[in-house]
Formats: structure tokens, C-alpha cells, sequence
């Protein structure tokens, strides 16, 4: 879906097998209401794909998305993501993805009003995060009740470009020990991370974390 406004969607009920790109792609979506749920879905790639400002990104003089806010509401899917494939970047095959890169035009004009992700089932099969969230500057993102399992090439949750972000109380398995369940990095600024049973690794700026083993800065 892409480039849409004013809508009510619910993609729910599906069950996908095999694809090699986003099972779920919405990009550009403005003043709507976006429910995703109740999916089952293994596959390679980014599996469910949210994007803002994907346009601007290649083109910086293109014009900028409506600002008109869309609220995504993530839930109760099931997902088993494929091991990238050969020749491929592993942190290409994601669970659940946001990509807000509107931050980077000349005026940031989200258009996200909230990123509800809960409840959901994200496996790894040596593949890139479970759940990614870029450019979240607005504090919109909210990551709460999933159960995420690796083996991973790098984490459960990555958090980048983000300001106000939070998660809560999240699952973590099968992640080894050379791989900490949450990451944020330099660019998250004042997100707040209440994992009591993760490892998190913090590389922002006046973040507030709760967890059960915490690496600040690369220390």
C-alpha cells in the first residue's frame, strides 16, 4: 500500500509463505487509520514494512509526504524470518520494521501519530532484528508484550534516529551471548527501555533504561 490517505485498513487474517520482499509494505500512508493483525507470515526480507519519506531519501527536492498523522497499530502476528539469502545483507530480512527517514528532508513532517507494535511473535533464523524502529524523532513508537527469539545477527529490538521511543516488557530467547537483545544507538536520544530480562546495549544520549544486564556507550 503506498502513497494513501484517509483510510480505515485492517490487514488481518493472512497467511504468507515464501515472498522475497516485505510480506506487508505500507509507505507514504496519510491521516489514516493502518491495523495490522493476526498474521502469519515466514519469509525472507522485511516481513511487515512501514516507510516515511522513502522519496526523499533518493531525491531530497522531492515533494514531502502529507504531514497529516496515520496511526499504525502492529498486533498478534506471527512471524518466522528466513535466513537472508546468499549474497545478501542480513539486516535486510527483519520482522517488523519502521523507516522514518522524514528527519533527514528540510522539515521533519512525520505524519506518524502512533507505531503500536504488541503482541507479536517475531523468530530469527540467523537473520538481521526482530523489530526495527528509524527515525522514530517524535517518540511515536511504542514496542510492548512481544516474544522475540533468535539466533540473530545482531538484536532483538534496534533503535536508530529515535528520540522518546519506548518498550516494555518484552520476551527474549535464543539470543547468544554475543548478542544483546536490545540496542540503542548514538542517535536515540531519551527513549525509555523497561526490559528487566534483556541485555541492553546503550550507545545514546539520556536514555533511561531498566534491564537485567546494561552496556553503556561501548563499555
Amino acid at each position: 500500500m503506498r502513497a494513501a490517505q484517509n483510510l480505515d485498513v485492517r490487514i488481518a487474517g493472512n497467511e504468507v509463505r515464501g515472498t522475497k520482499a516485505a510480506a506487508v509494505s505500507i509507505a507514504e500512508v496519510a491521516g489514516s487509520l493502518v491495523r495490522v493483525d493476526s498474521n502469519r507470515i515466514a519469509a525472507q526480507g522485511m516481513l511487515i514494512r512501514v516507510q516515511r519519506g522513502s522519496r526523499q531519501r533518493l531525491d531530497p527536492d522531492a515533494a514531502p509526504p502529507s504531514p497529516a498523522p496515520t496511526l499504525y497499530e502492529i498486533e498478534d502476528n506471527t512471524l518466522a524470518v528466513g535466513a537472508p539469502r546468499p549474497g545478501y545483507a542480513p539486516f535486510g530480512a527483519d520482522g517488523i520494521v519502521l523507516e522514518d527517514v522524514t528527519f533527514a528532508a528540510r522539515a521533519h513532517l512525520s505524519g506518524v501519530d502512533s507505531f503500536i507494535v504488541r503482541r507479536n511473535e517475531v523468530t530469527l533464523d540467523g537473520s538481521g532484528n526482530a523489530i526495527t524502529v528509524i527515525g522514530d524523532r517524535r517518540g511515536r513508537a511504542r514496542l510492548m508484550d512481544n516474544r522475540l527469539s533468535g539466533p540473530a545477527v545482531f538484536t532483538g529490538i534496534y533503535l536508530d534516529e529515535s528520540i522518546g521511543t519506548r518498550t516494555r516488557d518484552n520476551r527474549f530467547a535464543g539470543f547468544s551471548d554475543e548478542n544483546v537483545e536490545v540496542y540503542l544507538s548514538a542517535s536515540t536520544e531519551r527513549c525509555v527501555v523497561l526490559e528487566r530480562q534483556a541485555r541492553v546495549w546503550d550507545d545514546g544520549v539520556g536514555n533511561t533504561v531498566t534491564a537485567r544486564e546494561l552496556r553503556r556507550n561501548g563499555q
